[in-house]
Parts: structure tokens; C-alpha cells; sequence
């Protein structure tokens, strides 16, 4: 379980989803306790170039 912990959580948050980080391992090591919440990840909000007037 900690190596798919691990996992997801550096592909999630460490190497954002391919955007950085490509090659970085994660491990847990002496983790007593973690606590994950599965909702849903929401799309970061994106900036818009202005229109043309």
C-alpha cells in the first residue's frame, strides 16, 4: 500500500501530471499515520487572454 501511495502522490502533486519532475521517485518512509481525501480533483482555473475590442 505505501508504494501506490506514494505513486499517486508523486504523480499528483510532485510531478503534476507529467508537467514536471518527470524522473523524481517518492517513497514513504517511517510514515506513521496519512490521511488522503479522494474527492475529485478540480481543473486549476486557467488565465484567458483578453479579447480584442
Amino acid at each position: 500500500m505505501r508504494e501506490v501511495a506514494a505513486e499517486g502522490l508523486g504523480e499528483v502533486y510532485f510531478r503534476d501530471r507529467g508537467r514536471r519532475a518527470q524522473g523524481l521517485l517518492v517513497e514513504f518512509t517511517d510514515v506513521e499515520h496519512v490521511d488522503f481525501d479522494l474527492e475529485p480533483r478540480r481543473p486549476a482555473p486557467h488565465a484567458h487572454a483578453p479579447r480584442p475590442t
